[in-house]
Order: structure tokens, then sequence, then C-alpha cells
């Protein structure tokens, strides 16, 4: 895997409002960041139900980056499943030692060897390999978190 040069840094830019993604892609390349990484927790903001793809707000954030000359390392978004898939197949959710099931409130709240988890995780992954995996701008790399 090659790796991009200069500074990298993770954005999180679903956590603020969409007005100030402009502004946070200006702040970061006066900085000098060369690349950021995005996308990690996004699965609710690119599927709102199964099936339901929606990428508009991912294609406005990457194209606020390129336009700066900011490369993007695009993450899959399995480390936080939306709330709506854990009440169709609770069986994502990891179990305690205890046998009591996660109810899902934290990050990274599933169960990675559960056959439903890895169904829906393969899904999104798919479809985000679809739109952005020979994307035309500086876009370098895709990654997954965990291999499915």
């Amino acid at each position: 895997m090659d790796f991009p040069s200069g500074l990298g840094i993770e954005i999180c830019f679903e956590h603020h409002p969409r007005d100030k993604w402009a502004w946070y892609a200006d702040r970061a390349r006066e900085l000098g960041v060369s690349f950021a990484r995005i996308g990690e927790f996004i699965w609710d903001m690119l599927e709102s139900g199964e099936g339901e793809f929606h990428f508009e707000d991912l294609d406005t954030f990457i194209r606020l980056l390129e336009e700066r000359g900011i490369q993007t390392w695009l993450a899959t978004p399995t480390a936080a499943p939306p709330d709506w898939l854990a009440g169709i197949s609770p069986e994502i959710l990891p179990v305690s030692v205890d046998g009591i099931r996660s109810r899902g409130e934290t990050r990274r709240h599933t169960c990675p060897t559960s056959p439903a988890y890895r169904r829906h995780s393969r899904r999104i992954v798919e479809a985000m390999g679809r739109r952005y995996g020979r994307h035309p701008g500086r876009m370098t790399k895709f990654f997954r978190k965990m291999d499915l």
C-alpha cells in the first residue's frame, strides 16, 4: 500500500453543521494538511434503511477537500452500524460474558463473527466501492477496518 507523505488527519465532518464544512476544509489546508481520512462513522448517513443509500453529503465533503488539494482516504463505516440495523438484526450486537446483549450505544458495538453483521457490512462496503472505487479525483485509498 502506498502511503501519502505530509500531514494527515481524520475529519469527522458528520459531527459538524453542513455550513461549516468548507470552513473546516479551509483550516485543514491552512495547517498544511495533505490528506484526510474520513467516513469511519457515517453508516447512518449513507444508508437510512436497508439498501437505501444516500451519498450526497459524502460527495460534497470529498469535493470540498479536493478543491483544496487535500487527498481523501475513505474508510468504511462498519465501526458504527446505524440504529435501524440493530433493530432488524439484534444478533449483530455483542453479548457479554454474563449473557447480556449490548444495546449498541457505542462505536464498535458489533459482533464481528455475526453472519448478519458481515452480510450488512458487505452491502455498505460494496455500495461504497461501486460509487468511489474508481473515483477520478485525488482519492488515493479506500480501506476497510476489518476483512469481511
